[in-house]
Formats: structure tokens, C-alpha cells, sequence
């Protein structure tokens, strides 16, 4: 058996060929996207391979089995738009502008909202807020929240904006350099995937980390909102002045 980590749509017949989808004795799709979903229908139709169409988006699931000559194949239904985008497109390759929208209203939910929401109820009661996690979280999602209300309460009790600012001058660093660094770590800008393919391609786009950039307007304005809203949270008299 052989594991290919090279993008399935028409740019990679070359890869895709006669030989492999004849070597086949049936295939199981687990792709993300409906995109995709049609394109290997499509390859099965055609090279007359069963199908096993297993899908899911979010928490929908479904299943369809696809045989040639005696079955509908997966294109000849349609499913409904879909409405939720896949969390690792969303966080590592995102490629059209619904992506960052979506990966920016993630971010700001967990950074202003979530978190301070858990902080309060573990003041509140950190003995339900406990239970709560031991009952809907994993030990490291447990240990992850844990951090963070602890983050927030010291926070709270030695803060001033100036400590705002230099919270959301480390989000900088690591939502647009640390983050992207680690991620071209693993997949440089000339890898090659395992059949010699480049690895950023299609809709792979090959990201660069920025260094924050003090004469930057835009570095500027996502640090002064960002340490606003944090002070916000803390009950911290904002500074709107930019200078």
C-alpha cells in the first residue's frame, strides 16, 4: 500500500492515471469538500470501480455505495450547499476570502469571547466549571482552558493597558510569524510531496510570516484593537489614541 499526500482533481492525472485507478479494486472516499467528492465519482464512473462515498461537514455524516451499472452514482443526487468550512483549510491552507472570514470570526470568538466566558464561570464556580470540563473535554482541551482562565485571572489582578499591548503584540507574533513558521517548518516553500509534485500548489498557497512593523498601519491597527478589546474584558480603561 501506498500513502499519496499529492491533491486529487484534474492537474494530477499525471500522477492519477490509467495505471492507478486500473489497479484498483475499489476505492473509499473521505475528502472534505464536494469538489472532490464529484471529481473521484467521476474517475470511478468511468474506470468502472465501486465507490464507497463516505463524507462528513462538521457534525453531518453520510454514506452512499456506489456500484457500476447497478447503482446511482454519487453526482447523479445533489447535496445541499455546503455551509461550514473544513477546520484544517480554515486554519492551514485557506484560499478563497470565506476561509479568512470564517478564520477570523473563529479567532475572535475564542480570544474575546470564549475565554473570558470561562474565566468568569470558574470564578463563579470552579467546581461545576470543572465538572463541565471533565464531562465535554479531552484531559489536553481540559489542560488548555485551565492555562488560559489562569492567563486571564493573573492578568486581571496586575493590569494596565500598557500589559494589554504587549498581550496582543504576542498574538501578532504568533497568529502571523510564529505560526506560519512552524507551519513552513514542516512543509518548506520548494517541498515536493512524494511523487515529486510541488506540495504548494492548487489551492495550497504558500503563506509568508510577517515581522511586526511598528510604521506598519495595518500591524498597528490589529494591536491597538486587540489590546482595546482585551482591556475591555478586564475592565481596563481603553486607550483609543494610537500614537
Amino acid at each position: 500500500m501506498e500513502a499519496y499526500t499529492t491533491y486529487v482533481d484534474p492537474s494530477t492525472e499525471a500522477v492519477f492515471h490509467d495505471k492507478f485507478w486500473n489497479s484498483l479494486d475499489f476505492v473509499v472516499n473521505a475528502v472534505d469538500n464536494i469538489k472532490a467528492r464529484l471529481y473521484v465519482d467521476q474517475q470511478c464512473v468511468w474506470y468502472e470501480k465501486p465507490l464507497l462515498e463516505s463524507g462528513t461537514l462538521g457534525t453531518k455524516a453520510n454514506s452512499q455505495m456506489v456500484v457500476p451499472h447497478k447503482t446511482l452514482c454519487y453526482g447523479d443526487s445533489q447535496d445541499p450547499p455546503e455551509e461550514a468550512i473544513p477546520m484544517c483549510t480554515m486554519r492551514n491552507f485557506p484560499n478563497i476570502i470565506e476561509h479568512c472570514i470564517e478564520w477570523g470570526r473563529d479567532s475572535f470568538n475564542t480570544l474575546f469571547v470564549t475565554r473570558a466566558q470561562d474565566a468568569v464561570n470558574f470564578i463563579e464556580n470552579p467546581d461545576a466549571f470543572l465538572a463541565n470540563l471533565k464531562q465535554n473535554t479531552t484531559s489536553s482541551g481540559a489542560l488548555d482552558s485551565l492555562s488560559e482562565v489562569a492567563n486571564i485571572i493573573k492578568l486581571k489582578q496586575n493590569a494596565d493597558f500598557s500589559s494589554c499591548v504587549a498581550v496582543a503584540r504576542d498574538l501578532f507574533d504568533s497568529y502571523f510569524n510564529h505560526n506560519i513558521r512552524d507551519l513552513l517548518g514542516m512543509f518548506a516553500p520548494d517541498s515536493l510531496d512524494s511523487h515529486g509534485q510541488p506540495f504548494w500548489s492548487g489551492p495550497k498557497r504558500c503563506p509568508g510570516a510577517a515581522d511586526f512593523n511598528a510604521n506598519d498601519e495595518v500591524h498597528i491597527t490589529f494591536v491597538n484593537a486587540c489590546a482595546n478589546l482585551i482591556a475591555f474584558n478586564l475592565g481596563i480603561q481603553q486607550v483609543r489614541d494610537v500614537e
